[in-house]
Formats: C-alpha cells, sequence, structure tokens
C-alpha cells in the first residue's frame, strides 16, 4: 500500500491506480483515500483539526468534515486532542480522514486491528457499503476469518510471496455484490497484476507480517477500469494547487501545542529579556553602548528570538517525521516539491514578519526607557536605526530559519538540525585565529550571520565581518539556495 501511494520507491517496477501513478493525480485525495496507520495522527491535533488540514490540502470544504465526523460517530468528541482516543477512535478518525474527497477508491490498512465485536461490525457494515455504491476497497488484514465472510475476493501473501488466491463469501441482498475477477499475480521481481491496475508490487526492503490478506470489494454494475478512475464525485471541484498546500501547512503550524509554545517563547523571552535589561539596568551605561556598537545594544533581547524561530522551523519539518505524520501529508498531497516548497514559503514569511515585530517592539521598548530616564536615545528618523531595526533581525531569522528547516529535512531531527545551524555559524569564526590570514578575512564574512549584520549596517567597514550590502545580500541568497536545493532532491527521492 505504501508502494501505491509513493511513500516508499520499490526496487523495480512500478505501482499504479487506474494506470496512473498516484502522485501524477491533480486531485488524489478525490482519487484514492487511504488509511495506514492511526498511531501516526497528530496526537496534539484535535479530531477536528486532523481532518481540517487535510480537507483543505484536498480542496475539501469544512461542510464535508462535519459530515464525515457525524457518519463515523466522533461529532460530539472532535474537540479533543487525538492524544486522549481510544483505539477504536482512532481508527474511526482514520476512516473519516480516508472519505474526505469521497474517493472511488479506497485502502484500509487493518481497519478492524484491535476493535472489539461492536466496533468491528461497523467497519464490515461500513465497507460493504462502500462498495455497493460502486467503489473499489482494498484492505489488509491477517484477521483471515474476519475478511472471508466480508470480502469478494481474497488475496493471502506469505514471506513476500503470493501463496493463496480465493474467493470470500458473497452475501446476496447487499448491493447485489459479486466477486471481482483477479488477473495473474505474483509479488516479487518485475510486473505483475494483483485485482486490476497495480503494476509491479516488489516487496523487498519492506517489513511485513508472516501472512496478509488483501481484499478487494467492487460492484458488478460498473468495470475495474471505471471503478478505478472514478472519483464518485459528480462535480468535480478545480484540483488543489500551492494554495490550497499553503493553508494547509499554516493550520498544521497554529493546531499543534508544540509550534505555538515556541511562538510565544520566541515574544515572551526576546521582550522580557529586554525588560529586564532597560528597567533594571544602568540606563547610562546602555545609552554609551549604544551609540559606540551602531545600535547593537538594541537587538540583546531580539537576538534570542532568532534561535527561537530556527527552533521553530526544524520542529514545523522534523516532527511529521518524528510522529509518523509526514506519511499523512504526503497522502494528502502527494506532489513532495509543493509541500517542502509550502513548508519553506511558512518557516520564512513567518520569520521575517515575526522578526520585524520582535524588532520594532524590542526598539520601541529600549528607547521609552532611556528617554524616561534621560539617557540618549535614537529615532527611526535615524535611517542608520531604520535600517538596523529593519533588517538585522527579519534577515538573520529568515537565513537561520530557512538553514534549519533545509537541515530538519536530511537529518529528520529538530534538535539537530538547531545544533548544525549553530557550529556551521560559529565553528568557521572559530576556526579564524587557527587557519591563517585567508581564512579569518574570506569565511567569516561569507556566513549568513555576518552578512545579515553587514545588510543591517552593525559590521563596521574594513573589518574581517564587513561586506557591502550587495554581496552581503547574494551570500544571504545562495546559502539559502543551496540548502533549499539539497532538502528538495532529499525530499524528493527519500522513502517517507
Amino acid at each position: 500500500m505504501r508502494l501505491v501511494l509513493g511513500l516508499e520507491g520499490p526496487t523495480s517496477g512500478s505501482a499504479r491506480v487506474g494506470g496512473r501513478r498516484y502522485r501524477e493525480f491533480a486531485d488524489p485525495m478525490r482519487r484514492v483515500g487511504a488509511m495506514l496507520d492511526t498511531e501516526a495522527i497528530w496526537p496534539g491535533m484535535t479530531g477536528r483539526s486532523h481532518l481540517e488540514w487535510s480537507a483543505r490540502a484536498g480542496g475539501v470544504s469544512r461542510r464535508r468534515v462535519d459530515e464525515l465526523l457525524e457518519t463515523v460517530g466522533l461529532a460530539e468528541v472532535a474537540h479533543r486532542r487525538v492524544k486522549g482516543f481510544s483505539l477504536g477512535m482512532r481508527q474511526r478518525l482514520g476512516i473519516a480522514g480516508s472519505l474526505l474527497g469521497d474517493p472511488g477508491v479506497l485502502l484500509l490498512d487493518e481497519p478492524v486491528n484491535g476493535l472489539d465485536p461492536e466496533g468491528v461490525r461497523w467497519v464490515r457494515d461500513l465497507v460493504r457499503d462502500l462498495a455497493s455504491e460502486g467503489r473499489t476497497v482494498l484492505i489488509s488484514s491477517h484477521l483471515m476469518s474476519e475478511m472471508a465472510g466480508t470480502a469478494d475476493r481474497v488475496v493471502v501473501i506469505g514471506s513476500g510471496r503470493l501463496t493463496r488466491r480465493d474467493r470470500g463469501r458473497c452475501r446476496p441482498g447487499r448491493g447485489d455484490l459479486r466477486p471481482a475477477r483477479l488477473g495473474p499475480a505474483r509479488v516479487g521481481p518485475g510486473a505483475s497484476t494483483v485485482g486490476g491496475r497495480l503494476h509491479g508490487a516488489h516487496t523487498g526492503g519492506l517489513r511485513a507480517p508472516l501472512h496478509r490478506v488483501h481484499h478487494r470489494l467492487t460492484h458488478h454494475t460498473r468495470s475495474r477500469r471505471d471503478t478505478m478512475n472514478s472519483t464518485h464525485v459528480p462535480a468535480r471541484p478545480a484540483a488543489p494547487g500551492i494554495a490550497a498546500t499553503l493553508s494547509s501547512e499554516w493550520r498544521k503550524l497554529w493546531a499543534l501545542p508544540s509550534n505555538r509554545g515556541i511562538l510565544i517563547a520566541a515574544f515572551g523571552l526576546s521582550i522580557g529579556i529586554t525588560l529586564l535589561m532597560t528597567a533594571f539596568g544602568d540606563t547610562e551605561a546602555i545609552g554609551r553602548e549604544q551609540d559606540e556598537s551602531r545600535y547593537s545594544v538594541i537587538f540583546f533581547g531580539s537576538t534570542l528570538a532568532v534561535w527561537v524561530f530556527c527552533a521553530l522551523a526544524a520542529n514545523i519539518v522534523a516532527a511529521e517525521y518524528r510522529s509518523g505524520a509526514i506519511t499523512l501529508t504526503l497522502i494528502a498531497t502527494p506532489h513532495r516539491r509543493r509541500v517542502l516548497t509550502a513548508k519553506l514559503i511558512i518557516v520564512s514569511a513567518s520569520a521575517l514578519v515575526g522578526g520585524l515585530a520582535i524588532s520594532l517592539v524590542n526598539f520601541a521598548l529600549t528607547q521609552t526607557f532611556l528617554m524616561a530616564a534621560g539617557g540618549p536615545s535614537v529615532s527611526l528618523s535615524d535611517p542608520g536605526a531604520l535600517r538596523a531595526v529593519l533588517l538585522y533581525i527579519p534577515v538573520s531569522a529568515f537565513a537561520q530559519s530557512l538553514l534549519a528547516a533545509c537541515a530538519a529535512v536530511v537529518l529528520r531531527s529538530a534538535p539537530g538540525a538547531v545544533v548544525f545551524t549553530v557550529l556551521l555559524g560559529a565553528v568557521p569564526i572559530a576556526l579564524a585565529s587557527y587557519l591563517g590570514t585567508w581564512w579569518s578575512e574570506t569565511v567569516p564574512r561569507h556566513m549568513t550571520g555576518a552578512a545579515a549584520e553587514s545588510l543591517a549596517g552593525l559590521a563596521v567597514p574594513g573589518t574581517a565581518g564587513y561586506l557591502p550590502a550587495l554581496p552581503a545580500a547574494v551570500v544571504v541568497i545562495v546559502w539559502s539556495a543551496v540548502f533549499t536545493a539539497v532538502a528538495m532532491v532529499v525530499f524528493t527521492h527519500r522513502d517517507a
């Protein structure tokens, strides 16, 4: 199933739905619905939030979310966080997610695993009702007795090989179902066909139980090709694009408590430090330092926010791998370049806007306390101060956050990505005194931190960290482009 959905790459052959790879569908959620792992649902989200971000990715309305919550019996608990859901509730939420786009094809992995008898009957009735509507339903399960009495066609796979192929029990009167025919099938290298258009389902490298049963239900009034190609949507809306993906990723950003906590920390810590420094510090010394250090004292508290935004960027990417939710993201939006582009746009825009807000607030606080104490202060009418406030923290936050997010794609670890980003900026400067004149006069000034200082006018001309404004801007752009390119290649070709 992961091969069919493009989450894993086969060692040979290909997997197609209706003759097309899953990634090739412009509106995949309306073509194929899938539930693979209910543990991959974000535990910090509410049930409704989970369905809402998925719906946004697929261009599905919120009304559909409400309908499905009622259908699966979760409407009354939709406001609760998923981590408090029982296994049965998670299964129902996963099935609701697979039905968001009202697809004609459904892939369900172990939908009755761990359910009580009532839950098993509910799933059994649901999948047969879906099949009676003309949909194709593929179920993976090791509960052979249960599936033999539910499915129309049973395929048994053990140790990576097709060991048995048989008909399940037909139940007249339930949508007038009859078994679908299976063509020649085998699991192994080369092309094969299982229940329609699934080609080259090679299982090398995939861990699976010794015996796994795959079941397929179809309706007799529709051909297999019609069933596989149908979206089961009478009037199909426009296919979701980058705007839908951006909306989905933005919804996830605010739906996760950890991200909200990091954003609060960014503002709270930076502004709190500035308040402590100006309210209880020596205002005369602060004013003198401000004059002598080209406004850098203004950003004493703000600089901490840069690294908090760096942590946020790494968490936005790495948390999906940590929780397994990346599979849900790529099922909703299999166009991987679009997914990563949306994430990086949100990371960069949040860092720029947040950095600017923090810079302005800290500047206002600093100068207000200095003026109240009768000390020297500066105004944004001063071109140098305006340039420093508008560029230093926003550009620094943008560059470090983007680099951290890209590093998280490769490392799949938020702490690892943050440490890597910090070391990337600190180590070349620390080595400057040991590696000779060329290194100390060339390398440090071409790091993103030094380039941001030069852009903001904080670097002193003639020093080792100074660059003119245009070369400094080029440095930031080149670092961002290189890291983005590497992350894009890794994200596109690496298994989820």
